[in-house]
C-alpha cells in the first residue's frame, strides 16, 4: 500500500488547539505523502450563529466557493467545514449524524481534489463525538488520539459521563489504532482494544530553543533579587488556584507570571484574589511573538493541578515538556503522569511543599542541569512524537512495517 496521507479532526477550533505542534511535525514530517489537511472544529449551521458569532461571521465571509481551504504551516491545510448540527447535539437526534457525515464527507473530498490527493489516508479523530465519522468517510485507517480522561470533566452529571464513556467504546471499535498521551490513559484503554500506543506529549524544540539558551546565559551569571514562578499555559477548572493564591502570598518577594488565557470554569473566587495580589502577573493570552519575553524572566516552572481530582492523574501535561524545552527546573502536583521524564521532576503537595520545592529546585539549577534537561527535551519533542505515531500507523497498515517502530519508545 501507498505511505497514507493524513486528515486530523479537531476536537476544538484551529485559533485555539493547544497541541499545533504535533500536527505541524506530522504535516512536515509526510511530505512524501501529500499535504496534510487539518479538518477545524466545524461550524454548526443550526447554532453557531448565536453561540459562536465570531466563527459564524468568518465562515460567511470566506465565501460559498468549495472547498475553504487555506494553509497553516508548511505541508498543512486548514479545511474550514461546516455540519448541519454540532457533533455533541447530532449524537442526540436521530439522523442528523448521517447528514453530518454526508456533507462534511462530501467537503473533505472537495479539498482532496483540490489539492491533488488521490491515495489513501487516515483519518485521526480526537473526541468520542466524532465516533460517527470513524471508518466512514473513505479513510484506509481510523485512528483514536486519546489525549484526556474525557468522561471525568470537573461538572459533568452522571449520564453525561455514561453517555461519553459509551461513545468512546464506540469510537474506539471503529478505529484501528489507539494513541494514549499518558501511561494511566495506556494502562486504561488497552484493556478494551488490541492495538493501543503510548505517545506522550511534546514540545516544540525550535521555538523554545531561544528560551533554552537564555536560560543556560542565566546561570552562567546568576542575578540577585526575588525569583520569578512562571505558569504556562491556559487556566482552566483543573488549575489550582487556590495553591497559586497560597504560594504568592506565602512568597510576596516572589513575582508569579502566569501566562494563558482563562477558561470558563476556572475558580472564581481564588482567580478573583489572584487579581489583588501585587506580586501576582495574569497575562492571559499571548501571541507566540511575545512568548519569549516572558518566558525568559522564569526562574522555575510549575504545574499547580488540583490534587485528588480524577481527570488529573490521566494528564501528562504539554507544560512539562514545554518547560523542559527552555531549560527551566519544574515542580509539579503530585498525582500527574510524569513518567515521560523518569522521575527528574521534584512533585509536591500543598504550599508548604511547592514552597520548598521551588527553592530547591531555584538553588539547585545550574549548566549541567540546564543542559540535561534540554537533552531530554530532544527525546521528547513533536518531531520524536510524529515520527513514533507514523511508525505505529505503517506498522498497523503493514504488519511488516513493525521494524520502523522506535524501540523502547511507547508500546
Amino acid at each position: 500500500m501507498t505511505a497514507p496521507g493524513v486528515v486530523f479532526f479537531l476536537s476544538s477550533e484551529w485559533s485555539r488547539y493547544h497541541r499545533p505542534g504535533l500536527l505541524r511535525a506530522v504535516a512536515a514530517a509526510t511530505r512524501d505523502r501529500g499535504p496534510a489537511i487539518v479538518v477545524d472544529n466545524p461550524v454548526c449551521l443550526a447554532t453557531a450563529r448565536w453561540h459562536r458569532p465570531q466563527r459564524w461571521q468568518a465562515w460567511r465571509q470566506s465565501g460559498a466557493a468549495a472547498p475553504r481551504l487555506r494553509p497553516v504551516a508548511d505541508n498543512l491545510w486548514l479545511l474550514d467545514a461546516g455540519v448541519v448540527l454540532h457533533d455533541k447535539l447530532s449524537a442526540l437526534l436521530p439522523g442528523a449524524p448521517l447528514l453530518n457525515r454526508r456533507w462534511l464527507g462530501g467537503q473533505l473530498r472537495a479539498a482532496r481534489r483540490h489539492l491533488g490527493l488521490e491515495g489513501p489516508w487516515v483519518g485521526w479523530y480526537q473526541f468520542p463525538t466524532q465516533h460517527h465519522y470513524a471508518g466512514r468517510l473513505g479513510e484506509a485507517l481510523a485512528l483514536y488520539e486519546c489525549y484526556d480522561e474525557h468522561s471525568d470533566v470537573p461538572g459533568l452529571s452522571r449520564p453525561a459521563r455514561q453517555r461519553l464513556i459509551g461513545l468512546e467504546q464506540r469510537l474506539m471499535a471503529r478505529c484501528g489504532l489507539v494513541f494514549t498521551t499518558s501511561r494511566p490513559l495506556y494502562e486504561a484503554r488497552r484493556a478494551s482494544h488490541p492495538n493501543v500506543a503510548l505517545t506522550y506529549n511534546g514540545a516544540d524544540l525550535d521555538f523554545f530553543a531561544p528560551v533554552g539558551e537564555q536560560s543556560l546565559r542565566r546561570v552562567a551569571a546568576p542575578r540577585d533579587g526575588p525569583l520569578t514562578v512562571g505558569y504556562l499555559g491556559t487556566i482552566h477548572e483543573h488549575t489550582d488556584l487556590e495553591l497559586m493564591c497560597g504560594l504568592a502570598e506565602r512568597r510576596p518577594d516572589w513575582t508569579f507570571s502566569l501566562i494563558g488565557p482563562v477558561q470558563p470554569g476556572a475558580a472564581a473566587g481564588p482567580l478573583a484574589r489572584l487579581r489583588t495580589l501585587p506580586n501576582v502577573q495574569l497575562h492571559g493570552w499571548v501571541d507566540e511573538a511575545d512568548l519569549h519575553r516572558l518566558l525568559d524572566g522564569v526562574d522555575v516552572g510549575v504545574i499547580p493541578y488540583r490534587q485528588g481530582a480524577r481527570f488529573n492523574q490521566f494528564v501528562n501535561p504539554n507544560k512539562l515538556h514545554e518547560y523542559t524545552a527552555m531549560g527551566k527546573p519544574v515542580v509539579a502536583s503530585a498525582g500527574v503522569d510524569l513518567s515521560s521524564h523518569g522521575g527528574s521532576v521534584s512533585t509536591a503537595a500543598g504550599v508548604d511543599e511547592f514552597v520548598a520545592a521551588i527553592e530547591a529546585e531555584h538553588a539547585a539549577d545550574d549548566e549541567a542541569a540546564v543542559r540535561r534537561r534540554l537533552e531530554t527535551a530532544r527525546g521528547n519533542s513533536w518531531q520524536a512524537r510524529a515520527q513514533l505515531m507514523l511508525a505505529h500507523i505503517d506498522r498497523t497498515l503493514s504488519p511488516a512495517a513493525a521494524a520502523t517502530v522506535p524501540a523502547g519508545v511507547g508500546a
